[in-house]
């Protein structure tokens, strides 16, 4: 009887093996979905396994970033322009 109850065990522990691939194969289904969201939203979803929360998150998200790409753009370019007109006094 023992040897049996030995085998059973070794079944349910493939199983769980086979059900955390399945939930690694989620995850990543989701990180695929969610690449260019916050790193905190990211978190949010792989811990629900919900995409949906994630998207609707998203939309708070870019409410409250603080730089976007085009600020950045903006501001890379001021910084272009004062070091141009530095060299141009430097120059008269």
């Amino acid at each position: 009887m023992s040897n049996q109850k030995k085998s059973t065990d070794f079944t349910d522990f493939s199983k769980k093996e086979q059900t955390q691939g399945s939930r690694e194969k989620q995850k990543t289904q989701i990180i695929r979905q969610i690449k260019n969201y916050s790193v905190a939203i990211k978190k949010r979803c792989i811990k629900n396994k919900e995409i949906q929360d994630c998207i609707t998150n998203k939309r708070q998200k870019k409410r409250t970033t603080k730089y976007t790409k085009s600020t950045k753009k903006r501001k890379g370019g001021n910084r272009r322009f004062r070091r141009f007109s530095q060299i141009f006094k430097e120059k008269s």
